[in-house]
């Protein structure tokens, strides 16, 4: 149960870190 939990969290991680760095650089051009 460990191994699918810690493989759950790293698939999370992944997705938010792909998102955040699409969000971000628009975040960016706004506050021009």
């Amino acid at each position: 149960m460990g191994i699918n939990r810690s493989e759950t969290l790293a698939v999370n991680l992944h997705g938010q870190y792909e998102f955040y760095m699409q969000l971000i650089p628009e975040l960016l051009d706004s506050m021009d």
